[in-house]
């Protein structure tokens, strides 16, 4: 018999599809996914609940890597020398943001994983 979950714990179903759903609450708010075992689900679910423990918060899961990389051009202005600031700007602004600037950075590891098996 299967036991019930303790508060905060996160939740795991078995859709119509033979998929499984596995939700964690956060800030009032559910982050949902879906997985092809229950396995990957829990998984998904305990690496989560860490990262929630960690400091996650509702903003980290939708920012994307293009506000990422803006932010992270202005803070490292004043530390990196000028070549190497406008250098990075450069390949930011003209070959990143383009093709990548729009994934959101919760998603980015899954993305670079697909392209590196697909190879």
């Amino acid at each position: 018999m299967a036991r019930k979950r303790a508060n905060k714990e996160g939740t795991i179903y078995k859709l119509p599809s033979g998929r499984w759903c596995a939700q964690v609450l956060l800030e009032g708010q559910r982050l949902s996914r879906s997985f092809d075992s229950q396995k990957e689900g829990l998984d998904w679910i305990r690496k989560t609940r860490g990262q929630i423990d960690d400091g996650m918060n509702f903003a980290h899961t939708k920012i994307t890597l293009g506000e990422f990389l803006k932010e992270w051009l202005k803070n490292t202005k004043a530390a990196l020398q000028p070549s190497t600031w406008t250098k990075s700007e450069q390949i930011c602004r003209g070959y990143i943001s383009p093709n990548l600037g729009q994934m959101k950075l919760q998603n980015l590891m899954n993305y670079i994983l697909l392209q590196i098996l697909n190879l």
